[in-house]
Order: structure tokens, then sequence, then C-alpha cells
């Protein structure tokens, strides 16, 4: 992390979701996985803690792979559907994004024990299984916009801030640039006619108020795991396992910050864009163990453990400004080159404490699972052995900002013949201090049929998430900053087709 991307992203980022720094809202975003990954625990909200024989085991309590009494292989394919409704000003605007993804395809070889003829085959350890998956852990796609008048200030108000804390004058500000990269936003104004200079006053916002500002931004990307694990049954009471999981995140976010309205200084109208595009991607390595207990015939409860995520990230970041002045026709247009500011770090993520319980009975089950998630313990160290006070700082940041939460998953699932029907809800817990911060706290819902015919079955699930957002696409000293207020929605389909052997 260079001292100049840090600055940069601190002050200026439009994506910053009211954060400092804008690795430490990265974080918390690659910090909240899915560990569910096949249509049939999606489709009971993902509480499968103690429930176990399903692909989803890889990724979540490894335990679960001992349940399994032939060898199995499944796939399944996802479609996500994002809506978001935001409130900018008083005016509402809607983005929408469809896209289909691989949710996980694996398979898992059963392998008994051996036993001589007339060993008693009820007892002792009876298989060691194993597995070995893709499934994809988090969704990072979305797509959203808001826009509305400002009566309050332009982002050429940030500009004047930016030029002023630099201390320079308007040609000692072009030089430093040009020499040295640094001041691109407010070189970039100021060349754009955007803001003016007084020796007296400093930098000065050159528009008038009431402009028409609008924000476009489209994500993509996902954090996906490579599992290799194995469980063991003893007894068909006690079930214990593991994985290993390669992982990587690729994400990217490309957003263009619109204004348009009247220069008096330039006795024209005019229109500027500020674009802005985040390139991330990382891998990194995690592990689990866990174990499931048969208390009784009708009861099984299940514990699991996922170590922190150790990840090495690779992030680029590019903005580039371009304005032109002109009503019904363009009088002249100016650009500010595009600048690339490169950085790697590493991040360790949060452990996960998931524990479970699971009533049984011959017509189905119904399933609970409570997680102990520590945001707080996220940690950030350098890549190449500087920039270390950059890595306290955002480390002060997390300790600062994050705290533990805990998230509730309840889940059933009903037994008629060969059809299953499933149903299933779950809440995220606020990984926030300031409990009346409400981003990233999200409410799933979900529900799902199965069928099962001799070696063959079919999954079919959909889900929904909700939760809200709050975007401030810039800050101004002595002013309240814009801040748009965003409900995102997103509608997901699961198909697992399966196979035992």
């Amino acid at each position: 992390m260079t001292i100049k991307y840090i600055t940069l992203l601190g002050a200026m980022m439009a994506l910053s979701l009211q954060t400092y720094a804008q690795f430490t809202a990265d974080a918390l975003r690659f910090s909240q996985i899915d560990q569910s990954s096949s249509a049939r625990f999606k489709g009971i909200g993902g509480a499968q803690t103690a429930v176990g024989g399903d692909m989803s085991s890889l990724s979540g309590n490894p335990a679960g792979i001992g349940l399994f009494t032939r060898s199995e292989f499944s796939l399944t394919p996802e479609l996500n559907s994002y809506s978001d409704k935001a409130t900018y000003f008083n005016n509402e605007s809607i983005g929408k994004k469809d896209r289909l993804n691989l949710s996980q395809i694996g398979v898992v070889f059963r392998a008994p024990t051996y036993r001589r003829a007339g060993q008693d085959t009820e007892n002792g350890w009876l298989s060691v299984n194993f597995g070995i998956g893709f499934n994809r852990s988090h969704d990072l796609g979305n797509s959203f916009t808001f826009g509305g008048v400002n009566p309050s200030s332009s982002i050429t108000d940030f500009y004047a801030d930016q030029a002023n804390l630099s201390g320079l004058n308007p040609s000692a500000l072009i030089d430093d640039y040009n020499d040295f990269g640094d001041n691109a936003v407010a070189a970039g104004a100021y060349e754009n006619y955007l803001i003016g200079y007084d020796s007296q006053d400093g930098y000065y916002p050159e528009p008038d108020l009431n402009s028409m500002q609008r924000l476009t931004d489209n994500r993509k990307g996902s954090q996906n795991e490579f599992n290799f694990a194995v469980g063991a049954n003893y007894s068909n009471k006690l079930y214990i396992g593991a994985s290993l999981a390669l992982t990587s995140l690729n994400y990217r976010s490309e957003s263009i910050f619109t204004e348009s309205g009247y220069n008096p200084f330039q006795e024209n109208d005019y229109r500027t864009n500020f674009t802005q595009i985040q390139d991330t991607k990382g891998s990194g390595v995690n592990g689990k163990l866990g174990v499931i207990y048969k208390a009784a015939p009708f009861l099984r409860i299940g514990a699991s453990y996922q170590t922190p995520t150790w990840y090495t990230i690779d992030d680029d970041y590019s903005h580039e400004m371009s304005t032109q002045f002109g009503a019904s026709r363009i009088d002249s247009q100016f650009f500010s080159p595009q600048e690339v500011y490169s950085s790697s770090y590493k991040v360790r993520t949060p452990s996960r404490i998931n524990t479970g319980l699971v009533l049984l009975s011959k017509f189905g089950f119904i399933s609970t699972d409570v997680e102990f998630v520590n945001y707080g313990g996220i940690n950030f160290t350098s890549a190449t052995g500087d920039d270390l006070n950059e890595v306290r700082d955002d480390n002060n940041i997390v300790r600062d900002r994050y705290a533990n939460a805990i998230n509730y998953r309840i889940g059933a699932e009903v037994k008629l013949d060969n059809i299953y029907a499933r149903g299933g809800f779950g809440q995220l817990g606020n990984p926030y201090k300031d409990k009346e911060n409400e981003n990233y706290q999200n409410t799933t819902i979900s529900g799902g049929l199965g069928y099962r015919v001799s070696n063959y079955f079919i999954d079919l699930t959909y889900q929904n998430i909700s939760y809200k957002t709050s975007y401030t696409p810039y800050s101004v000293d002595g002013i309240d900053s814009p801040v748009a207020s965003t409900k995102s929605n997103t509608s997901n389909m699961f198909l697992t087709f399966g196979v035992r052997f």
C-alpha cells in the first residue's frame, strides 16, 4: 500500500462506504462469506452444521463428509438477479443486473474400513470418506445508480479542498503533479476549469450550487474455494472431519460520478465526469475442523471451527476526469489523463465458530445454527515489508470500527415420499461497534424443492437477500457530506444435479 494510494483512497474514493480507508471496507466485504453451496442447504437457510451428508459439508462442517453412505457427485449452477433502490436528495433511482454463475461442483468418495467376515459392522471406525470440490463462497456482484439535485455542495468543493491541502499555487500544483504524480485530482480539476485560484483566499469552486449529480456503479466478482476434505464415521454416532481450502477473490468496480450545472466564471453550462476503476485480485488459504455427534435417534449436535483466511491481495485503482462546456453544443472539452495506482498487501480475515443442532424424524428435520465471527480480528500486514505506518493506521481503523457479530440460521426439510420441501431463514449480525450503522447486516429467506429417485437427485432453491447501505460520493470540510441511502435486494436461484455411485 503506497502512501500516495492510501491518501487518495482515504480522501477521495466515492465508494468508500463511509470508511476512512478503502482497504478496511474491502476487508469487511471479503470477510462475509457463505459456507453453504448446494441448493439443498441453501434451501434450509444454510443451517447445516449438524446436518451433514451434503456436498456443502466440503465448505461448511467437514464432519458432514463422514455421513455419506455412498460416493456422490453434484453440480450447482446459480442465477443471480440484483436490484437496488437508492434515494439521493429525495430522488429515487433503481439499478438492476442479472448474471449466471457456478455455485459448486464436487465429489465425495466413500471408503468403508476393512472388515473380516463375521466382524461387527456397526461399531468402531466404519468409514473414512474423502471429498474435493469448488464452491463460490461469496458473490461480490451488484449494480446501482443514484442521482439528484444537490442544493448544498458540488464535487468541485471537494476538489478545492484537495487543492488547498496541497498548499501550492497553480503552477507549483501542476509541476508537482507532473514531476511526482501527486495531487492528480486537484491538478485535474484546475486544468478542467472546475476550480479557480485567488492569492489571498486560495482555491475555490467555480460552479453554482443546485447542480445535477449522478453516480453509476457496476460491480462484479466473487470469492471462491477449492476444498479438500476428509470425514470419518465412528459407530454411526460420532463424525469428525477436517478440510483445507485454497481461496481466491476477484473483484472489479467501475463507477462514474457525473455533475452538470452552470459555471458563472466560465459563463457556460458544464458537465464533468469522474471515473474510477478498482481491480482487486487475491489468493489465500484456510482450514476447517468439525464434529457431529448423534446424541439420540432424534437429535444431532454439531460444531465447526474455520481458521482465519490469510490473503495476499493485489489492488489496482485508476481514475480519470473529463469536462465539457456548452449547453446545446460542445464549446470546449478538457481531459485529465488516466492515473493508475497499484498496491499489494496481506490481510487476515476473521475466524468463525459454528454450533448447531438438528431435530430428526421420519418426516424430515429442523435445523438451527449460531455462528460467531470476530470482525475486529481483521488484520493487515505489509506484503513488501514497508508501509508500516499505513498498515498500523488500517489496523487501528478496524479495531475502532468493527466488533463481534453473531449470525443466526434456521431451516427445515419435510419428506413427502421422493419429494422434499425446504425453507430457511438467516440473519447476518451487525459487524460494527456503532450499532446504528446497519450496512451489510442482511436478511436471507429461502425455499425449495428436491426430488430423489434411485441414485439420482435434483434440488431447486430460491433465495432472497436484502440489506441496506449508505454511500457518500465525497466529503467537504465544514459542509454536510451528501449521502445516498440504498436498499439492496438480491434474488438467487440454485439448481443442483447429483448422482450417487
